[in-house]
C-alpha cells in the first residue's frame, strides 16, 4: 500500500505539472505543490504561494515561508500597526519539501540552525548575508517586525513547521530531532506554540483527493418566510451564523465570500463606526438598523420548521 501511494503521488505531481503547463523540475514543482497543499485552508492565489518559495540555495532548510495574522497573509509592504486591535493570532509557517522517499535528520538539523540564528529578535542581517538568501532573511525580518509591532495586542504566536516528502515511515531519530527543533524555538520564543508535522505519500494523496464542501447548513431561530422555493427570509442566532461561515476549527471559509463586494477595507470611517457599535451597543435594536445578510447560492432549501437551511 505504501508503494502504491508513492506511485500515485508521482502521477499526481506529473499531472498537476501538465495542467499548469509547468516546465520546472519535479523536485522544484514539488516545493510549490507542497505549499499549495499545506496552505489549502488559507485559500491563497498561485502567485501568493509562489511568492513564499525561498529559492534554490541558501534557504537554511526552509523551502517556503509564510506569515499570517488572523488568517491573513502578511506581505512585506503592508502596514499592520493600526489594522489589528487586540488578541491577534500570528502564525509563521516554514515548509521543507523533499522529493525523496524518506525523511532525514539533516533537513531538521538545518532548520534548527536557521531558527536558532534568526529567531533572535536582535539578529543583524549583515551577519548572515551569503549564508541565507534574501528571501529567507526578509521573511524573518518581516516576522520580527510584525511580532514586535503587535506585542501590545497580546498576540498568540504559532510556529508551524511542515516536512513533506514521499516517505512512508518516520524514523525515531528523526522524531527526536523534531523535538529538539521545538526546544530550540521555544528557547528563543518563550510562550509560543510550536508544531512539527511530517506529511508523507499517503497523507499527500489523501489531501489531493479531498473534495471541497459545497453544501452548508444554517440553523434558524424561526421558521423562514418564503415567497418561492428559492427565496427565504429568516432569522438566525449570531453564533449559528458564525458556525455557518467557519470550518470545524473556527476558521473563516473564505471562498464563500468571493462574490461579496463589502469586504473589510481597513480602518475606514464606516468600519470604525461598525466596530464601535459592536463594542459599545446602545439601546437601539441593532437588527432594525441593518438590512441583514444576503446569501447567494446555486440552490437553497428548507426541509421544514426550524430545520437547518442548506445551500450549495
Amino acid at each position: 500500500m505504501s508503494k502504491n501511494n508513492q506511485i500515485l503521488l508521482d502521477e499526481i505531481i506529473k499531472q498537476e505539472m501538465k495542467s499548469l503547463e509547468e516546465t520546472a523540475s519535479l523536485s522544484d514543482f514539488f516545493e510549490f505543490y507542497s505549499a499549495l497543499q499545506v496552505l489549502k485552508d488559507f485559500e491563497l492565489s498561485y502567485d501568493e504561494v509562489y511568492a513564499g518559495i525561498a529559492g534554490e540555495s541558501h534557504d537554511g532548510g526552509a523551502d517556503s515561508i509564510y506569515l499570517f495574522v488572523n488568517g491573513e497573509l502578511i506581505k512585506e509592504d503592508e502596514d499592520i500597526s493600526e489594522k489589528y486591535k487586540k488578541n491577534v493570532d500570528i502564525e509563521f509557517v516554514l515548509i521543507q519539501s523533499k522529493y525523496e522517499k524518506s525523511f532525514s535528520e539533516d533537513a531538521l538539523l538545518k532548520l534548527s540552525r536557521l531558527c536558532r540564528n534568526l529567531f533572535d529578535l536582535d539578529f543583524e542581517r549583515r551577519n548572515f548575508d551569503g549564508r541565507y538568501n534574501d528571501k529567507v532573511l526578509s521573511s524573518f525580518e518581516l516576522f520580527r517586525a510584525t511580532y514586535i509591532g503587535l506585542i501590545t495586542k497580546k498576540p498568540r504566536l504559532q510556529v508551524s513547521i511542515y516536512y513533506l516528502s514521499k516517505g512512508v515511515d518516520v524514523h525515531p531519530n528523526v522524531h527526536k530531532q523534531a523535538e529538539d527543533l521545538k526546544k530550540d524555538i521555544i528557547e528563543k520564543l518563550p510562550g509560543s506554540n510550536i508544531k512539527v508535522e511530517f506529511l508523507g505519500a499517503e497523507h499527500l494523496v489523501k489531501m489531493s483527493q479531498e473534495r471541497p464542501n459545497d453544501v452548508f447548513r444554517l440553523k434558524l431561530s424561526e421558521t423562514p418566510i418564503s415567497t418561492s422555493e428559492q427565496v427565504f427570509i429568516a432569522l438566525t442566532n449570531l453564533s449559528e451564523y458564525f458556525k455557518f461561515i467557519s470550518d470545524e476549527e473556527g476558521i473563516l471559509i473564505k471562498h464563500i465570500f468571493e462574490s461579496n463586494v463589502r469586504d473589510y477595507q481597513g480602518k475606514t470611517n464606516v468600519n470604525n463606526e461598525i466596530q464601535d457599535t459592536l463594542e459599545n451597543p446602545g439601546k437601539e435594536e441593532f437588527w432594525w438598523l441593518n438590512n441583514g445578510v444576503t446569501i447567494l447560492a446555486s440552490e437553497v432549501s428548507a426541509p421544514g420548521g426550524k430545520e437547518p437551511m442548506s445551500s450549495t
